[in-house]
């Protein structure tokens, strides 16, 4: 029973469950995988390590962006998007990704029996691109929104639908191939402390998405001044979602050859 009271004691101190996640966390479980891969005895074990990390990175960022769904995304389609009667509660909004992405996750599969699946640095690089494409197509949607008079149907649904897919389609790229890769790229004495790192990795990513949340609420103003609230959308959602996940693409791209040299043979 006394666990509840604890719970509820951290939920409402952010302060404390920031050090927590970010000190004691993720910077602890960083620093011991950078020292076991610059102490392993096998060289190839230490550059597999190496290319964990790098992936961890980059799964972070992914995350970070695509958790807006459950948050920023509602409150935008909530407010301006027009459904045309149709209503796009969070839950429908996510029943409706799931939908697509199982139809898809079936597609890849099949893709990879025909041996055309590329290795899982570009895996990572073409999630990154989409997530990024997507991001472009809702700005453009919060664009023709403010064009149209910033009212609360201002902003076509089909700008929505073609975030999604390709939102959808970039996740697909990263989530199946995620644990698989983790358990082939770690050094058997660790694979389970590499494994628990990387879903620590997606509760710092929605840790983050929060922060940049909060970007957008402290824009937000309740529709008094709608301009000024997607105005607030546009702008994060272009900072974040398109520039700094483009850039984060391109990283990795330079990066990829040196990854599969240090991967000595997995994908």
């Amino acid at each position: 029973m006394i666990i509840i009271p604890i719970f509820s004691f951290l939920i409402n101190s952010e302060g404390i469950t920031d050090w927590l996640l970010f000190g004691a966390g993720f910077a602890r479980c960083l620093g011991y995988l950078l020292y076991t891969g610059f102490t392993a005895e096998d060289r190839a074990e230490g550059q597999r390590l190496f290319v964990f990390l790098i992936l961890f990175f980059f799964h972070t960022i992914f995350w970070v962006l695509f958790e807006q769904a459950g948050g920023s995304i509602n409150i935008l389609t909530d407010r301006y998007v027009n459904r045309a009667g149709i209503e796009m509660g969070p839950i429908r909004e996510r029943t409706l990704h799931h939908a697509a992405g199982a139809r898809l996750q079936l597609d890849v599969g099949e893709a990879g029996d025909e041996q055309i699946e590329p290795r899982t640095p570009m895996k990572f690089f073409y999630g990154l691109v989409q997530m990024a494409v997507g991001y472009s197509i809702i700005v453009w949607g919060v664009k023709v929104g403010i064009a149209n008079g910033a009212g609360a149907t201002s902003i076509p649904m089909g700008f929505l639908i073609g975030m999604y897919l390709l939102h959808t389609t970039g996740e697909l790229f990263l989530s199946p191939v995620g644990l698989s890769v983790v358990t082939k790229l770690s050094p058997q004495k660790v694979v389970g402390f590499v494994m628990g790192s990387w879903f620590l990795s997606i509760a710092f990513a929605h840790k983050v998405a929060g922060k940049l949340g909060q970007l957008i609420a402290s824009s937000a103003n309740d529709g008094a001044d709608p301009v000024a609230e997607l105005t607030g959308f546009m702008n994060v959602y272009l900072q974040w979602g398109v520039y700094v996940v483009l850039g984060c693409a391109a990283l990795l791209l330079v990066l990829t050859p040196t990854m599969k040299k240090w991967m000595h043979g997995i994908n």
